[in-house]
């Protein structure tokens, strides 16, 4: 890592956190102790006239800002609550004896944050941010403008500052120059003030080394332009300024969002030509930091890794095909956000480029950090620095220039492949695509399952976790034990996509109200009084508002013959894709896909089928196009239609029938299911 000249010590360390934990409420009065105890210590202020020394003066004659952008933290917070004097002479004193740093500044306003949203905000961690700047081949930045469009706390501009400042005070030649220089190069835009003031904080902690260079050598600091602004970057159209963008944008989904992503395209319409449904909000964020770079000028942004195939970023992988040059992508993992359950993330470097035939003949540059131990977050640090392919700290690194040309993308999913391991081509003359010969369905949409906790606020119902068309096994016993045999027939056992293995099913344990427009509710006077309970939280449905169903039907229950028929039954996500024959039809819900053959959909064709779906090749091929979201395979509708089936074995299923009969007795529960496999023809594929 990056050698800091205020290091972290435990002592203060301890001592801050401690103290941000128990008063979170007064995070930026403690701030302010920070502050005015690291100049103490570092001989900004002499100790024994400190007290007569105000911030503004410090901030106008050691650093050379205009103390209108402190005014939040020259502020003493009036309506805070106040701070125990023992506890600021504690901090204080702590400081003052062992220094303080902006990453545990950081790490202390986190703190103060959870205290308002149960998950807390999390910024990057500094291990991440050196590997960044490594990744960028950024070693001293003092000449170029850096901008972070979702600046947080600063973490990405401090690191700048840091290396742009690097030997500063070494040097004695130019220095106020040059401390000019580094300082305004610094570009940053954070919509929340309390971050954007915690930012300001950790500039002041960055810069107080050098600020005291100045005061010793009795050099005036330069009258400062301050470029942290406090505001919302998708609002703002200033473009082609910035030599480098780094960035950790906002993961937000629009599920849960909606708002937000409607009031960002009402406040700046220009969005809504990028915008898609289900997208996420860090994709606005890319976009605006390509917009925001000279010509040659580089990107790299830590995000999800899921934009590569996500069916919703497709406008935002065809922008970056229209724009940059995808330099390289490394995928991390999980490793950099452990507590981001679920979230893999990845760090993309591009290059801005208007040359079009550049730009399509670049191929990627692939980084795959493929494991890692218990000290991962140093091992990334410490793999920074080192050519790919090698092994360091824990880490094994693989690397490959990708066998695809940025002129072979498209909107559609990127999958970058390694030229020595990619799997033979698949031509129209050799293979047919699964969707020529398949139907393929999503399962019901039994919307609302249950009461929930918003129902009850809005004074829907009394209780959250009652069964409206989703019962567990147990509330399914208790419910129907006063139901008519005609009532009972309305339930339907639920499969799961965690029901789902390679070629059979388990046991269902919840059951499903299968109730449709075509219902006559009103001979189910049981079920009719169930629903009735919940009629307010049923008619707010939009398809019940628009008149499309009756207020007690499921909110999409397809037709029945696609839960009653034989079918290829798939999970929407798994680990690995499986695929289940359901011999006599099954029921689920739409994390379940459902596969019946166009012509002859028979058991035994489908066995046949799911022989050579549940194969390795065909694992080998979801791994080189499939979408992946964390750990997780996404068995989509469009990716379950263009798996590759060989012309010579769908053409020719009944001469297939070791593989049939083997398949059969797998969804029977009778064979090893690995058995099937060794029953395929070797040159099958």
């Amino acid at each position: 890592m990056t050698d800091r000249t205020e290091p972290q010590l435990p002592a203060s360390a301890a001592v801050l956190r401690r103290i941000t934990k128990k008063y979170p409420d007064s995070f930026f009065r403690i701030a302010r102790i920070v502050l005015h105890s690291l100049w103490r210590r570092t001989g900004i202020v002499d100790t024994g006239s400190s007290a007569a020394v105000s911030f503004e003066t410090i901030i106008v004659t050691r650093y050379g800002f205009d103390p209108a952008h402190f005014h939040a933290v020259i502020n003493l917070y009036q309506d805070e609550p106040p701070l125990p004097s023992s506890i600021s002479d504690e901090l204080s004193a702590s400081i003052i004896a062992h220094g303080i740093d902006t990453d545990t500044v950081t790490a202390a306003f986190e703190t103060a944050l959870a205290a308002d949203t149960p998950d807390g905000t999390h910024y990057t961690p500094p291990e991440v941010v050196t590997f960044m700047f490594e990744r960028l081949r950024i070693h001293n930045a003092s000449e170029q403008i850096i901008y972070d469009p979702a600046m947080g706390c600063g973490v990405f501009l401090l690191e700048a500052a840091r290396r742009g400042l690097s030997g500063f005070t070494d040097s004695t030649h130019d220095t106020a120059e040059r401390y000019r220089t580094v300082v305004e190069s610094l570009h940053g835009v954070e919509i929340d003030s309390r971050a954007h003031q915690t930012a300001l904080v950790n500039l002041l902690i960055t810069l107080a080394p050098a600020a005291r260079h100045l005061m010793e050598r009795n050099i005036t600091p330069p009258k400062l332009r301050l470029n942290l602004v406090c505001a919302d970057a998708l609002t703002r159209t200033d473009a082609g300024f910035a030599d480098i963008v780094i960035m950790n944008p906002p993961y937000i989904g629009e599920k849960g969002h909606k708002a937000l992503f409607d009031r960002t395209m009402r406040e700046a319409p220009r969005w809504r030509k990028h915008y898609q449904g289900k997208m996420d909000y860090a994709y606005w964020f890319i976009i605006r930091g390509v917009e925001s770079l000279k010509h040659g000028g580089m990107l790299c942004a830590i995000t999800s890794s899921y934009w590569q195939t996500a069916y919703a970023a497709s406008t935002l992988r065809q922008y970056l095909l229209n724009h940059v040059r995808i330099r390289e992508i490394t995928s991390l993992g999980n490793m950099p956000f452990r507590f981001a359950k679920g979230v893999h993330t990845a760090v993309s470097v591009c290059e801005h480029c208007s040359d079009a035939a550049a730009r399509a003949e670049h191929r990627p540059f692939i980084i795959r950090l493929d494991s890692h131990t218990g000290a991962a977050m140093q091992s990334i640090a410490s793999a920074a620095g080192l050519p790919p392919g090698k092994t360091a700290s824990g880490v094994s690194i693989s690397s490959y220039t990708a066998a695809e040309t940025q002129s072979m993308l498209g909107g559609g999913p990127w999958h970058f492949t390694n030229p020595e391991k990619r799997t033979a081509g698949f031509s129209a003359s050799t293979h047919i695509p699964l969707g020529a010969i398949c139907d393929i369905n999503q399962g019901m949409v039994p919307n609302p399952q249950r009461t929930a906790r918003a129902h009850v606020a809005a004074g829907l119902c009394e209780k959250a976790g009652e069964p409206i068309f989703a019962f567990t096994e147990e509330q399914y016993r208790t419910f129907i034990e006063t139901c008519t045999p005609d009532e009972r027939e309305h339930f339907v056992a639920l499969h799961k996509n965690s029901d789902i293995a390679a070629f059979t099913l388990k046991k269902p344990r919840r059951y499903v109200l299968y109730v449709t427009p075509d219902t006559d509710i009103a001979s189910a006077p049981r079920l009719h009084n169930h629903l009735s309970r919940y009629k307010e939280i049923l008619i707010h449905r939009r398809e019940c508002r628009t008149g499309r169903i009756p207020w007690y039907s499921l909110h999409w229950p397809r037709t029945r013959m696609l839960f009653t028929e034989p079918a290829i039954v798939c999970p929407y996500h798994a680990k690995t894709p499986v695929f289940a024959v359901a011999e006599h039809g099954c029921y689920a819900a739409t994390d379940v896909y459902f596969i019946t053959l166009k012509k002859e959909n028979t058991v035994e064709r489908l066995a046949c089928l799911a022989a050579l779906l549940n194969a390795a090749n065909t694992r080998n091929w979801f791994a080189e196009h499939g979408s992946r979201k964390g750990a997780m395979m996404l068995c989509v509708t469009n990716t379950l239609k263009d798996i590759p089936i060989p012309r010579d074995y769908i053409d020719n299923l009944d001469r297939f029938t070791a593989v049939t009969e083997a398949a059969l007795s797998c969804i029977r529960g009778n064979t090893d299911c690995s058995a099937v496999e060794k029953l395929l023809p070797k040159d099958l594929f």
